[in-house]
């Protein structure tokens, strides 16, 4: 092993004690929507965690101050499996119809299934609910269509249909509505140490990595020593 593969391999085992980077997803969802209101008490969609990932961010499209409306709700991540919530923020008053929510780490786990959801107060007996309508003929959108499975899904999570508490178990509003919710942002959740899974210790492969510099450096010198005989 010459010195130069040995500064390499070094450098090889001391880089990876590092985590390596997030990659991370997006699913853009709908681009119009129809600003309408309703009489949901929660409104919005329904998606399962594919691996261990954490959402980093996502758009709200609400009505907002269109007819001279005033809105203000809650935003909550529910995870079903665990009939849990994992996340909730509040919105006050914002006449921007998308309100987008970022620098987030909302822990995903692999096959939970989980909610992200919004509510607000009424206003002239309506609320800032939104919907898109999806699956149709000529939309590009589908949760169900096989060949329009990557609308709805990225590396970490699959939106599989949409949620209104009014109807709640109607396959037709879940197969063809899309509430609120655009943009959503996941990435791969960074791996931690587990204490119960034999690997070298970090002090460890430092001393394995210095061991090989050294003997690299003890072959070159030999060789140079041999040369100059």
């Amino acid at each position: 092993m010459n010195r130069i593969a040995s500064v390499a391999l070094a450098a090889l085992v001391l880089g990876g004690l590092g985590a390596g980077p997030s990659i991370a997803g997006t699913i853009a969802g709908p681009t119009t929507f129809n600003h309408v209101g309703g009489s949901d008490q929660w409104w919005g969609i329904q998606f399962k965690a594919l691996q261990d990932s954490d959402l980093v961010a996502f758009t709200f499209n609400h009505r907002g101050g269109i007819g001279g409306a005033k809105f203000n709700g809650t935003i909550k991540v529910v995870d079903v499996t665990n009939n849990s919530t994992v996340f909730t923020t509040t919105y006050g008053n914002n006449p921007n119809p998308q309100i987008l929510f970022n620098n987030l780490s909302v822990q995903l786990n692999a096959g939970d299934q989980y909610q992200l959801l919004a509510t607000s107060n009424r206003v002239s007996n309506t609320n800032d609910e939104v919907y898109a309508t999806v699956g149709t003929v000529g939309s590009p959108i589908s949760y169900t269509d096989p060949a329009r499975i990557g609308s709805v899904k990225n590396g970490e999570i699959q939106v599989t249909n949409g949620v209104f508490s009014n109807f709640p178990n109607s396959n037709f509003y879940k197969n063809t509505y899309w509430g609120a919710f655009t943009n959503l942002v996941t990435q791969v959740r960074q791996q931690t140490f587990d204490p119960n899974t034999a690997v070298p210790e970090p002090a460890s492969l430092i001393t394995m990595a210095v061991g090989f510099v050294g003997l690299g450096l003890a072959r070159w010198k030999r060789s140079r020593t041999v040369v100059r005989k």
